[in-house]
């Protein structure tokens, strides 16, 4: 079988991906229409499992001098109590910074990324899958063969047309802007910073990305656009129609629409060829949630495909990625597309947002939105496919709350001193973390020394696991609470890490 991964696409998730098999030494040509790269790159933000998924891999110590820790977070711009979330804040972050310490950490890990390569066809093998690139400089026609082809080209996505997957959802009439002006942030009217929501349902953002730059959103439902390119003029006239404050001496660096689209792929793979990020799902971008779903399909396929390229998958891993993504993919254009029903003021909308501002006063609702909102919530199947079985799950009972879910930052104890359980993760490898202080003897796993990591570490916050195997994306393969599972923990090293070499 051929070796090679093939991404198109250059921007957040394609890099994502790239970098994700150049962790692990998988070669890796990505493959960009675009001369080189976009500087009209929408994302001001990304959110807390986006920034742990940074963490995981090393990527955000670079950014954290350009980036803004930012201590709220919202559910249709009804403002949630984040301070619940014990520091792990969204971030603003300009995606085209983002873009650049991908891009930087691709080339470190030998990843070759070509601009000015357009895909045009394709076709499939049993073997492999080959490409028909356009190169923009001349035109000139050229093949690309490769064992997998992933589509991370956006929502127009030239792969997913090319392989004939579905893409099905809807447009909705929807009128909206966004882009960077160069202005004087400090001279600018309180109500052209921060997110506001208009009594007729308009929305206005404003987000400082730098002394001198602010990234706007405007957006109005039902409402339909003027016809050509976005102007400055059209920008400004929009952004006071729903402030009422008029921005003075601002340029535009850019400027583009953008619609209120809802659809999701009807299959993330067909054969040799995948969809990721917006090739794979578009909806509303609210509060980095769309960069978010983007990020995680990035890292869920990224290990996978690494194994079966190393030649180590168990049977069935490679359609976990649709089975994991999918309905995460439905779950959060059906999540956008509630939110944005809740924007225009119309056929009492209003008097439901009271309602829900009320709810979101409480507790325990505050805590799922928040969950809901972070991609926190998202939890996995974890089956021991040989048995069908939960991993962990007693006969009697419940798999254990941790299993299938982020472990996240949990501080942590080694011999080398103390840090979080994201650390261990930044070589790409599962890691099996031993909790127990030595009070439990773990079976022998020196077979799978290749693809999991073992830590022994002391816990310095609470946690109800005596030890966890955790896969390479951060999700939580096995948990054992007591410390005496060595079964299930074999069983579930076979389920995700394939065959012991021992």
């Amino acid at each position: 079988m051929n070796d090679t991964v093939i991404i198109a696409g250059a921007s957040t998730t394609g890099l994502m991906l790239a970098c994700e098999l150049g962790l692990r030494g998988v070669r890796a040509i990505v493959l960009e229409a675009a001369a080189g790269p976009r500087r009209d790159t929408p994302a001001a933000a990304i959110n807390t499992t986006s920034v742990e998924l940074l963490e995981q891999r090393g990527l955000m110590e670079g950014m954290y001098e350009d980036s803004l820790p930012i201590g709220v977070a919202h559910y249709a711009l009804l403002w949630l109590d984040a301070s619940v979330m014990n520091g792990r804040n969204n971030v603003l972050l300009n995606q085209a910074r983002l873009n650049r310490e991908l891009l930087e950490r691709a080339g470190e890990l030998g990843v070759d990324v070509r601009f000015g390569h357009r895909v045009t066809a394709l076709r499939q093998s049993e073997d492999e899958v080959t490409v028909t690139v356009t190169v923009e400089a001349d035109g000139t026609p050229v093949e690309v063969a490769g064992g997998y082809l992933v589509g991370c080209d956006g929502a127009d996505s030239a792969v997913r047309s090319l392989a004939g997957i579905d893409f099905p959802g809807e447009d909705s009439p929807f009128y909206g802007i966004y882009g960077d002006l160069t202005v004087s942030i400090g001279e600018l009217e309180p109500g052209l910073l921060g997110a506001f929501h208009y009594p007729d349902g308009g929305v206005f953002m404003g987000a400082p990305l730098g002394p001198d730059t602010l990234r706007v959103v405007t957006a109005e439902w039902a409402a339909t656009p003027p016809a050509g390119e976005v102007t400055a003029q059209e920008a400004f006239d929009h952004i006071k129609r729903l402030t009422g404050f008029e921005l003075t001496g601002a340029q535009a660096d850019w400027l583009a629409r953008y619609p209120d689209t809802v659809r999701n792929a009807a299959q993330y793979r067909d054969g040799r060829v995948f969809l990721a990020g917006d090739a794979a799902h578009m909806f509303f971008p609210l509060g980095g949630q769309r960069m978010n779903t983007c990020m995680q399909d990035a890292v869920n396929l990224g290990w996978k495909l690494a194994a079966a390229i190393e030649g180590w998958a168990p049977a069935g891993l490679l359609d976990t990625y649709h089975g994991e993504r999918h309905p995460v993919g439905a779950r959060a254009c059906r999540n956008l597309a509630a939110q944005t029903a809740l924007m225009p003021m119309t056929g009492g909308i209003g008097e439901l947002r009271e309602m829900l501002t009320e709810l979101i006063t409480k507790d325990q609702v505050n805590r799922y939105l928040l969950d809901f909102v972070t991609g926190l919530d998202v939890r996995y199947p974890m089956p021991a496919r040989e048995t069908g079985q939960e991993a962990d799950a007693p006969p009697h009972g419940e798999p254990h709350a941790l299993l299938g879910a982020r472990l996240g930052p949990l501080a942590i104890k080694t011999d080398e001193g103390e840090s979080n359980a994201l650390i261990p993760l930044r070589g790409g490898h599962g890691v099996l973390f031993d909790f127990s202080g030595a009070t439990q003897r773990l079976p022998d796993v020196s077979g799978w020394s290749d693809r999991v990591d073992v830590v022994a570490a002391q816990p310095l916050e609470p946690i109800d696991a005596a030890a966890v195997l955790v896969r390479p994306d951060g999700h939580a393969a096995w948990v054992d609470a007591t410390g005496g599972d060595a079964a299930g923990l074999l069983a579930a090293l076979r389920a995700w890490f394939g065959a012991s070499t021992a």
